[in-house]
């Protein structure tokens, strides 16, 4: 069974993906990249999130610069409230 349950939808589903992707670096074919599979395509489609390690294709995800700004903006805004 997987770990993965949530009931999120939208925007914070995929600020959750992208914290899973920043705090874990799941493999392509894990369970969190079965579970996220829309929101991994839309993060990696965007920028958000990328395999390539410097000069070759690496077998996981990795947050980008933009990703974690998003992610840092989210929660900054979150603290604020």
């Amino acid at each position: 069974m997987s770990q993965y349950t949530e009931t999120a939808t939208g925007k914070s589903r995929m600020l959750r993906f992208l914290d899973v992707v920043w705090r874990t670096s799941p493999r392509v074919k894990s369970d969190a990249a079965r579970f996220y599979a829309f929101e991994l395509a839309q993060a990696a489609a965007l920028g958000l999130i990328t395999t390539w390690r410097g000069d070759e294709w690496g077998v996981c995800w990795h947050i980008t610069t933009k990703g974690l700004k998003l992610l840092t903006a989210s929660r900054a805004t979150t603290m604020r409230k």
